[in-house]
């Protein structure tokens, strides 16, 4: 999921000049850099529990793909130019904390996470297509296909806070921006046409004036 800030940066205390660990707020905090920080919560072990991955193998990969999935949403946030503050994540899922942009912005960004752990749902299913039964197999089926498969399904449905009320406007909003796209190329061009026709315009007028001079 994503949350935004709107423009405002939240203001961290102290100058921070390296990685920093600490806990505030029930959740351990790793600070990266001024900007940026993330935030594990107490309840995150019971986030795979919720996803019934219940051995080691599944439970940790269960883990990986959410945090996968966050930083798929960061990624996107930097390619559309914006700040991320804050990637949270807790036993309910994770939120990635950003700037606030445009509408389309926005869209992009709702993508970034269920993209981002797509592939691991496709290695998951190749994998276990090609491995023989056991427990590595079943760890792989239940994290990276079933779990991996119900996080991306849920995060899509068009509910307000989640990433689907947000991602299933891009396709709009691209049809949209294609056609304000046009619209000002169009506008550029009738200018660019306008201002040609005026230097044509003054150029014939010079000349008639330099023919009048010489007779």
């Amino acid at each position: 999921m994503t949350e935004r800030e709107g423009t405002r940066e939240p203001c961290y205390a102290g100058d921070v000049a390296r990685m920093q660990s600490f806990v505030e707020g029930g959740c351990w905090v790793i600070q990266t850099s001024e900007r940026l920080r993330f935030e594990l919560h107490w309840s995150l072990p019971l986030f795979p529990i919720f996803t019934r991955c219940a051995t080691p193998i599944s439970f940790a990969l269960a883990l990986v793909v959410l945090a996968v999935h966050e930083v798929g949403h960061a990624i996107v946030v930097r390619w559309r130019g914006l700040e991320t503050y804050a990637i949270r994540m807790h036993g309910m899922g994770g939120h990635c904390l950003h700037e606030g942009g445009r509408p389309l912005d926005e869209a992009w960004i709702a993508w970034g996470g269920v993209l981002a752990q797509l592939p691991f749902f496709v290695v998951g299913v190749a994998l276990t297509s090609y491995l023989p039964p056991g427990r590595i197999a079943d760890a792989l089926w239940v994290s990276l296909v079933l779990a991996n498969g119900m996080m991306i399904a849920f995060n899509l449905v068009p509910i307000r806070g989640l990433d689907g009320w947000k991602a299933w406007s891009l396709f709009r909003l691209l049809r949209t921006d294609r056609a304000a796209t046009k619209a000002r190329a169009d506008r550029w061009a009738e200018k660019d046409r306008a201002m040609w026709d005026t230097i044509e315009a003054a150029k014939k007028r010079q000349a008639e004036r330099d023919r009048q001079n010489l007779h």
